[in-house]
This record gives structure tokens, C-alpha cells and sequence, in this order.
């Protein structure tokens, strides 16, 4: 009998024991169990942290201002020769573009909204006459225009529609005038017509329009593709 009751006493220790071991997060004798609304605080602060944390990580995936170097160096070919030349950042506030503008060329905003010119400036004297303009229709324009009437029209008055050769690959449709000397191009970006206008003279012609097509070259969009 007292071997039985020993037994017995042993194995009710050991249960004992078990049930403490168990037991993950014992709650002291001098504390009680949060209650349901203190668990509820709890669990939204963490959401709120865990919220922080997130925020966090979007602000790292975000993407740096581009920045554009003030100048760049680059090389024009006049008369069969390669010349080296530095050209400088043009960067309207508000424009969706940027380029870059040989140094002998004054780039300026078109009092019309949406035009921007690069004039002819050789020795520094402003030739009025011989510049590049680009003209960005209205984001009302959503289709492309027509030549036959509007401002496009005008810009492309005196010039005949090129129907068997055009010079730029992203043209979808290029005037000239009979000399040779004006050329438009009209161009399309995500939505967005343009159009390019080289007005030039047969005597600056040589030496303007290496140096236009250059700013055309560097014609960047701010939504990070190039022309």
C-alpha cells in the first residue's frame, strides 16, 4: 500500500512538472492578463509600425531627380570635317523635354505657348532669320494635325509635302521649300505632336543645320525616353 501510495505521489509530481514546462509565457503571480482592450491597443500600434516600415521601404524604391550635366562636349561634321563643339542645357521650367544647344546658337521661349527657338548667333550677333523652332501642338490636339490649316499651316507656309524622302527616321511627315533651305518635321510622343522647323539660308545652311540637328539629336523627354 505505501509502495502504491509512493507511486502515486511521484506521478502526480510529474504531471505537475509537465504542466509547467507547457505553460510558454507564464503570467507572473503579481501581474494579470492584458485585457481585451488593452490586446486591441497593442495590436494597432504594431499595424502602425509595421504602416511606418512600408512607407519606409516605398520611399527607398522611389526613383532620384534626374539631374542633366550644364554641358556636354560633342563634334559637328562641316564641309566633310569633323568639329569639336560644346553645347549647353536647355531646360524651360514646365517643358516636358530637355536638349542641349550648341554654344553658338540662343536658345529662347516663343512668346506663343508651347514654341521654342535656337537662333542663329555667330559672333554673337542674333541672325533673326536663320533658327530652329520647335512647336508643341496643344494637349487638346489629339490627332494629328493637318498642314491645311492652323498654326500648322503657317509654319509650313512657302513649303511642298516631301512624299518620296524624308531625313528623319521619327517624322511622319516632313515639308522643305523649293531652295532647300526651310525643312518641317512633324513628330509624335506618347500622345504629344510636335513639330520641327529649320528656317535657314542657302548661305547659312551649311553651317546652321549641322549645328540644329544636334539640338534635335539631344531632344529628350522627360518621361525618360529619348526621341
Amino acid at each position: 500500500m505505501k509502495k502504491a501510495t509512493g507511486y502515486l505521489t511521484i506521478l502526480a509530481l510529474s504531471m505537475a512538472l509537465a504542466a509547467c514546462t507547457t505553460d510558454d509565457t507564464p503570467t507572473p503571480e503579481n501581474e494579470t492578463p492584458p485585457t481585451e482592450e488593452e490586446q486591441n491597443n497593442q495590436d494597432e500600434t504594431n499595424d502602425e509600425n509595421t504602416g511606418e516600415e512600408e512607407t519606409d521601404d516605398n520611399r527607398e524604391d522611389e526613383q532620384p531627380t534626374v539631374e542633366f550635366d550644364p554641358q556636354i562636349e560633342d563634334t559637328i561634321e562641316i564641309e566633310g570635317m569633323e568639329e569639336p563643339i560644346t553645347l549647353n542645357l536647355y531646360e524651360p521650367e514646365g517643358a516636358p523635354f530637355i536638349t542641349y544647344a550648341p554654344e553658338d546658337l540662343l536658345a529662347e521661349e516663343g512668346s506663343e505657348e508651347g514654341s521654342h527657338f535656337f537662333y542663329a548667333n555667330f559672333g554673337d550677333e542674333k541672325v533673326e532669320d536663320v533658327y530652329l523652332q520647335l512647336y508643341l501642338f496643344p494637349d487638346d490636339v489629339t490627332e494629328q494635325p493637318s498642314a491645311e490649316e492652323g498654326e500648322y499651316a503657317e509654319l509650313v507656309e512657302g513649303m511642298e509635302l516631301q512624299e518620296e524622302f524624308t531625313y528623319y527616321d521619327w517624322s511622319l511627315e516632313e515639308y522643305q521649300s523649293p531652295d532647300g533651305s526651310n525643312l518641317a518635321a512633324l513628330g509624335e510622343h506618347e500622345g504629344q505632336f510636335y513639330l520641327v522647323v529649320i528656317h535657314s539660308t542657302v548661305e547659312y545652311s551649311e553651317g546652321f543645320y549641322p549645328r540644329a540637328n544636334k539640338v534635335i539629336e539631344h531632344l529628350e523627354w522627360l518621361d525618360g525616353q529619348a526621341r
